[in-house]
């Protein structure tokens, strides 16, 4: 055992270009892979966690109080599988304000945090026990009063004016999540009873809140089948609000890590595969520098599995030490995104470090290197001693190059014909390095049109809800007339756009879609089809992408939606990307949304000022003297901008990561290359070729192996891109096609780079070449 741990070690210390090499892309790769894996395992923690010591509800219905009793509410907590349920709770979607802060919170009355299902965490202070008291949830997510402390001052704004509340406690809340405008709402509690004088049958409505938790809730489709349980024994007229289940909260509350590890995940795995390719490179290459040595170890009584022990020792204590160093750069890395997710759930994070992930990670690199080395070993342990001493080096088919030829008879340089013609003296070698290639420029063309694609979304700011230079969310103390009087009297005005948010059912979907009535001039305001037209007669309608391909809806199909328990016809006239709709719903004019509720108001404007001017001067004017019936907002993009620029700077990352690994693969087969020439390289220098030439027959190696690598990695970088975009888009509701980012100008460019990359890998190795003494390399051959 000593002599091979002897070879093992000496190996290492003599090949140093071999073994940084390893170490370098087995640190790469085991960063990246352990960054991606504790991101999918440690981000959803928090929420697990505390849904497992607060039994927190698998389903939370949200029912209008008019429709269903208590008592019926109450009939369903003997269904069979569910395994606890209730009581029922009264609720009001009720805007709460701090002085000009505002934000509207689901509010529950309730009187214990306790319970059998859905239990409270209080971070901090008390639950309410008197009138005028309120719990809020604690939440970094929410649009305003998302971390309000114990002790603060807030009102509720009704139709008959302020009524005052003193926070009492602060719960860390992410079991149950609504949205209303589209915008996130964080739960409330008061003591049961004061919510039905608070409420106006319009804007702040009355309802109920019931939680379950059944036997089988683990998956999508089994969360479907309770629900479907529920809703048929509810009252046939009862209207269903909302249904929020367990895992969508689940992924809600990690959205932006869960976006990203998908990316990530997928960036992991193709740095494994050049790892493997790579270690496979070298060991076949240090058993074919070493063909000598190989005999000699036999000739001295190595056995043929010790001769594999040694070349696979060598891989795997240096790919050892490579991830020893990227496994704890990998758990650092995925800290930054798990400790602000946790923090803005206000849940706790207690460790970043999962053991598992991490023993999984150093078991996975160590399993791909010895199976990349035991190919080439198996090799090496076969050899014939007397022919490798004999012989000195293993010899290479060589055979005519078809390439060289050709590049000869179109009058290419013979230098650089010479070098074509041995990029595939070693087929093995040559094929490992093209994959690593081909990864490299698969990134490239990804990394290349995500920038495109992500910079046309984030310029189509109505997409996202952000076309609006301010918005103005009215509350029943203003009428809809007095505002639309007072905004368009203001000099800066330039486009009014005013909307109501309301839910429809669609056929065969199992939640209720949002249903957007619009008055104004949308397009004027930045909003456009991806296809078809905006809606401009009664009864059209634009429908989001996702709804549009769930329901094989194309333009000029009619469907008929259910809106507050009547039928409402609608036909499509376009499609949109709404990321701000989750991709979800339709969009229609506002005489298509009277004719079917003759009495309803818009609540949110949109405002488009004119050019110069300041919105946030506009919101501060606007909402002055008018806190109780006015929501004034400032558009602002910085978060968006935030978002974006770390989008981009990961993925930017990541594909230096692997281009990077992609060029150490072009400088591995072009350093074993130059090696096992030496005699041949010393003798065209001897008969009269500069070291510039010989440069370039060097480099000229690792530019056919990049030509074929690219004929390989930009269908591979296309197919992949459609696969990720799919994933990554999909998530936030949009259906992206990325067809249209692959123009020709942009696969040149990615070309361009994937040459300069392999000409910056080839060019250490042609250098050291060109500068080899002539004298000494044929004395010593």
């Amino acid at each position: 055992m000593r002599p091979v741990v002897t070879q093992i070690r000496a190996a290492i210390l003599r090949r140093k270009s071999q073994t940084a090499t390893v170490l370098l892309v087995t640190l790469l790769a085991t960063t990246v892979s352990t960054m991606a894996l504790t991101l999918l395992v440690r981000s959803t923690q928090p929420f697990d966690d505390a849904f497992a010591r607060l039994s927190g509800p698998h389903l939370v219905f949200h029912l209008d109080a008019t429709r269903v009793s208590l008592a019926q509410l109450q009939a369903t907590t003997t269904l069979p599988g569910v395994t606890a349920a209730g009581p029922p709770h009264e609720i009001a979607l009720l805007p709460l304000q701090r002085g000009a802060e505002k934000a509207v919170f689901d509010v529950v009355g309730r009187d214990t945090a306790g319970g059998a299902v859905d239990r409270i965490y209080l971070r901090d202070g008390r639950w309410p026990e008197r009138p005028g008291e309120i719990a809020i949830s604690f939440r970094g997510d929410l649009p305003a009063l998302n971390k309000v402390s114990v002790g603060t001052e807030l009102q509720a704004v009704t139709r008959n004016g302020l009524v005052a509340f003193k926070v009492v406690g602060s719960v860390a809340d992410q079991f149950d999540g609504i949205y209303e405008n589209n915008v996130s709402v964080g739960r409330a509690w008061v003591q049961p009873g004061q919510l039905a004088s608070l409420a106006d049958a319009d804007q702040i409505r009355l309802g109920y809140e019931m939680a379950y938790r059944f036997q089988h809730a683990a998956t999508t489709q089994e969360l479907l089948v309770d629900r479907h349980e529920v809703e048929a024994a509810l009252p046939a007229n009862s209207e269903l609000w909302n249904v929020t289940d367990w895992l969508r909260m689940r992924m809600g509350s990690v959205w932006f890590v869960t976006f990203m590890s998908s990316v990530i995940f997928a960036f992991s795995i193709f740095a494994l595969a050049a790892v493997t390719v790579i270690v496979g490179s070298v060991v076949a290459g240090t058993v074919l520098s070493s063909y000598r040595d190989v005999g000699i170890m036999k000739a001295l009584g190595f056995t043929p599995v010790e001769v594999v022990a040694i070349f696979i020792g060598q891989m795997v204590v240096t790919a050892l030490a490579g991830a020893i160093i990227g496994i704890p750069l990998g758990a650092l890395a995925s800290r930054p995104l798990l400790t602000t997710a946790a923090a803005e759930s206000g849940l706790p994070m207690e460790d970043f470090v999962d053991p598992v992930t991490d023993f999984a990670v150093l078991l996975g690199i160590v399993v791909l290197v010895v199976i990349a080395a035991a190919i080439p070993a198996v090799r090496a342990a076969r050899t014939d001693s007397v022919r490798a001493i004999s012989l000195g080096l293993s010899p290479a088919g060589r055979r005519r190059s078809r390439l060289a030829e050709l590049l000869a008879r179109l009058g290419a340089p013979r230098p650089l014909s010479l070098g074509a013609g041995d990029a595939f003296v070693r087929p093995a070698r040559a094929i490992l390095t093209v994959i690593a290639l081909a990864i490299g420029i698969a990134t490239l063309v990804f990394t290349v049109a995500f920038q495109k694609t992500i910079g046309e979304l984030a310029s189509n700011r109505a997409s996202y809800g952000y076309a609006q230079d301010v918005e103005v969310y009215r509350y029943p103390a203003l009428s809809d007339a007095d505002l639309s009087k007072l905004l368009a009297a203001q000099p800066e005005t330039n486009i009014v756009v005013a909307t109501r948010f309301l839910h429809v059912a669609v056929p065969g979907a199992a939640d209720a879609q949002p249903l957007v009535g619009t008055r104004g001039d949308a397009p004027g305001l930045g909003y456009v089809t991806r296809s078809g037209r905006w809606f401009a007669n009664p009864g059209e309608a634009v429908v989001g992408a996702l709804t549009a391909r769930d329901n094989h809806l194309r333009t000029g199909d009619r469907i008929t939606v259910t809106l507050d328990g009547k039928p409402l016809t609608l036909q499509v006239v376009g499609v949109v990307d709404d990321f701000s709709l989750n991709g979800r719903g339709f969009r229609v004019g506002w005489d298509t949304l009277t004719a079917a509720q003759p009495e309803v108001t818009p609540n949110d404007y949109l405002v488009k000022l004119r050019a110069g001017s300041d919105p946030k001067a506009f919101a501060k004017r606007i909402g002055a003297g008018r806190l109780e019936s006015l929501t004034v907002t400032a558009t602002d993009q910085s978060q968006i901008d935030l978002y974006t620029n770390l989008i981009e700077s990961m993925i930017a990352g990541l594909t230096a990561v692997l281009v990077l690994v992609a060029a150490v693969g072009v400088f591995n087969a072009t350093l074993l290359s130059t090696r096992e020439r030496s005699h041949d390289i010393a003798t065209l220098k001897a008969v009269g070729m500069t070291a510039g030439q010989i440069a370039v027959m060097v480099t000229g190696t690792a530019l056919v192996l990049t030509v074929t690598a690219g004929v390989i990695g930009v269908p591979l970088g296309i197919w992949l891109t459609g696969t990720i975009f799919a994933a990554m888009f999909e998530f936030i509701g949009l259906v992206v096609d990325a067809s249209g980012a692959f123009g020709p100008f942009t696969l040149l460019l990615v070309f361009a780079a994937a040459v300069a990359v392999a000409m910056g890998g080839a060019a250490m190795p042609a250098r050291w070449a060109a500068a080899a003494p002539v004298a000494e390399v044929l004395r010593s051959e």
